[in-house]
């Protein structure tokens, strides 16, 4: 069942409504498939996707995003095809409980805790905080976009096409859990994921743009502004995902330089 009062909009009524509102496309998909033809009224287990959109990417989730009051449906982008996970939507039930139960700073607290345990006599914490770069932006161009996302230079992992959809939630923090997306090598399990994008959402306005197989991409309306703030969020991004500075910026300084006034989020999971 739904977890709020509005039910998600129609298939044929969500095509019309978009297209009045300049998104064009071809014809609108149910995945899985095999519930095409069924009441979809009363289910959450099921996503729409819509392929070739004529507007950008970025443009046509912020048009559908308008439109949330609408359509009562969270837009995302997406680069997997159905088939291609171990997905299953509809798992918000299982999981949204244990959104409520995270708690953000004993998460950071724990993880930081167990690095030093995992490194004694390392100065472990410092080496990964690092010095602030003098130039953040070539420095490490990948993790300081200010004019592009990861999905709108490259499309999706490995090259496949990237599709909107619209999950029956009204809120980007509820995709993971609603997808049972996570739980996997060092990638968070879905209570987290939910917890800590509802933690971000909060905080700086930062809201679920692109859901792809092993990445996230987040638009955030209120990125931290100083260079302590850039920092805290830092911290937590490490927490929630490790590969974005292990295999990326090296150091935390260096995420947080390329996170100062950037709405642009970028999440990667190995």
């Amino acid at each position: 069942m739904l977890h709020d009062e509005s039910e998600p909009i129609a298939i044929e009524a969500l095509r019309a409504l978009l297209r009045s509102h300049g998104i064009s496309h071809t014809k609108p998909q149910v995945w899985p498939s095999a519930l095409a033809h069924t009441d979809l009224s009363k289910r959450d287990d099921y996503v729409f996707v819509l392929e070739d959109v004529d507007v950008s990417l970025f443009t046509a989730w912020t048009r559908a995003r308008a439109l949330l009051p609408e359509t009562a449906m969270w837009p995302f982008l997406l680069d997997w095809n159905e088939g291609d996970t171990d997905l299953h939507f509809g798992q918000l039930s299982a999981w949204r409980t244990g959104c409520d139960n995270v708690d953000i700073a004993q998460w950071i607290k724990s993880e930081q805790h167990a690095l030093r345990e995992d490194y004694p006599g390392e100065h472990i914490m410092e080496q990964l905080l690092g010095e602030w770069p003098e130039d953040p932006i070539f420095s490490y161009e990948e993790y300081a976009r200010r004019e592009k996302f990861s999905f709108e230079t490259i499309g999706g992992r490995y090259g496949s096409k990237v599709r909107l959809g619209f999950a029956p939630v009204r809120e980007g923090w509820l995709l993971a859990p609603w997808m049972g997306f996570g739980g996997w090598n060092d990638c968070p399990d879905p209570a987290h994921h939910g917890a800590m994008l509802r933690h971000w959402e909060t905080t700086y306005a930062a809201e679920v743009v692109f859901w792809g197989s092993d990445t996230v991409e987040c638009w955030a309306s209120s990125p931290p502004t100083t260079r302590e703030a850039a920092l805290a969020l830092a911290w937590e991004q490490y927490t929630y995902c490790a590969d974005i500075v292990d295999q990326g910026t090296e150091t935390v300084s260096l995420l947080a330089a390329g996170l100062l006034n950037n709405p642009r989020w970028f999440f990667w999971w190995d």
